[in-house]
């Protein structure tokens, strides 16, 4: 007699293969929501300010940015392919699309938001990770270090719930652009709780 098994196993996601053996050290309310297969919704609120000079007013509408509020309700619709995975950000009715891929340096990955893309350095510690800039392209074209956004973008777990904060300014000194923190859980789920094993 013959028989046969056939045994699937899905390719790591973008953020656990960027990350290597550093992804079991992240908390699982943040393996949860870079966990992402096909596509999923994730649901919180945040707190939203942007900046008042005409720099800041200017790149909110290039990229969409929602305007200030508190408590305002918040979807993150993760949608994933062969090539990466597509982050749809609805803030009380505001979207914004970013595109994310494998970048072109171990541990970096690469965010597009329309014709601007960015290489951003994935780092971990402190129980979470941060995402500083350290190239961009308009089109294509390389920009100078001195005009790109500096981006304090960091991921963490409070009290088993996943907490973003990112926070960006206008290059040369201009001051604030937006400045966007809240929560988010899988959409319909009760909070992740802290302390759950590493996969």
């Amino acid at each position: 007699a013959v028989s046969t098994a056939v045994a699937e196993t899905p390719a790591p996601t973008l953020f656990r293969a960027v990350l290597g053996e550093r992804w079991k050290s992240l908390p699982a309310s943040l393996r949860a929501l870079h966990s992402v297969h096909d596509i999923e919704d994730f649901a919180g609120s945040a707190t939203i300010e942007r900046g008042k000079g005409l720099a800041a007013r200017l790149l909110c509408l290039v990229f969409g940015f929602p305007p200030a509020g508190d408590g305002i309700p918040v979807t993150v619709t993760k949608t994933r392919d062969e090539a990466g995975e597509t982050w749809q950000r609805d803030f009380g009715g505001r979207r914004f699309i970013s595109r994310l891929v494998p970048g072109a340096r171990p541990g970096h990955v690469f965010e597009s938001f329309g014709p601007f893309t960015f290489d951003l350095r994935v780092e971990t510690g402190e129980g979470g990770i941060s995402l500083p800039v350290e190239r961009g392209w308009f089109l294509g074209i390389p920009m100078p270090r001195l005009l790109l956004p500096v981006s304090e973008a960091h991921e963490r777990d409070v009290g088993g719930r996943f907490r973003f904060d990112v926070r960006l300014s206008a290059p040369l000194g201009l001051g604030l652009i937006v400045h966007y923190r809240g929560t988010l859980a899988p959409a319909g789920a009760e909070p992740v709780r802290a302390g759950v094993p590493a996969a």
